[in-house]
């Protein structure tokens, strides 16, 4: 078993790198917000100028720097303010991930909804979903197509929670083809306050299964 473990704000690739699939750490987060509908597109204009970063992405395309409205940014991008969405720009899409979360879970019975529930500005993008757990974890995989996270092919997005406990994770999971450390320095950490006093909270990158994970 790996015993390094990073957070990823303030690692350089050399480091992420040097991982060779052994990285995975939890971090405590947020209190869950209180979800509210809002269509991407009235978000974008907003949102933009607060996550686009072109130095980056002009590494990645110095054609363009903009990033398309149908990129999951949008809905899983609060993942960036350190697992928390509570600074702006990210508490809207903190918002926004909640509300979509409902139309594709139902808590209350533990399962998936039928897919004409699911939220339409996403229902193309999922395959299916999956629900498994491990004894601990329960855990909801939303397989994806055709699907992006800073313009990165992204594979499928999990969402779960702890039983019997106020703990749950969300994690995203890039296809083999993706240039992941190219987004990592988007993922900031800091201190929070919790239940037990100030933690250290921010998202884990797991090179060994490619995924960006929040533990919250």
């Amino acid at each position: 078993m790996c015993r390094n473990k990073f957070v990823l704000s303030g690692i350089g690739l050399a480091a992420l790198l040097s991982l060779s699939g052994c990285a995975e750490v939890s971090m405590l987060t947020k209190d869950i917000s209180t979800s509210v509908g809002q269509g991407v597109s009235t978000m974008v204009k907003d949102i933009t100028t607060g996550i686009n970063t072109p130095t980056q992405a002009n590494t990645q395309n110095k054609s363009s720097t903009s990033i398309p409205a149908t990129d999951m940014i949008f809905l899983m991008g609060w993942m960036e303010d350190a697992c928390q969405g509570s600074t702006p720009p990210y508490d809207k899409i903190s918002d926004r991930y909640y509300a979509f979360k409902d139309t594709v879970i139902d808590m209350d019975n533990s399962r998936a909804r039928p897919s004409a529930q699911w939220a339409s500005e996403y229902r193309n993008q999922i395959q299916n979903i999956t629900k498994s757990t491990d004894g601990s974890y329960v855990t909801f995989s939303l397989q994806l197509k055709n699907t992006y996270y800073r313009k990165q092919p992204l594979k499928a997005i999990e969402t779960g929670y702890r039983e019997g406990t106020e703990g749950a994770h969300a994690k995203l999971i890039f296809a083999p083809s993706a240039n992941v450390p190219a987004i990592i320095s988007n993922f900031k950490a800091r201190r929070v306050e919790g239940m037990g006093g100030m933690y250290d909270s921010g998202a884990t990158f797991n090179a060994r299964e490619f995924s960006i994970n929040c533990e919250l």
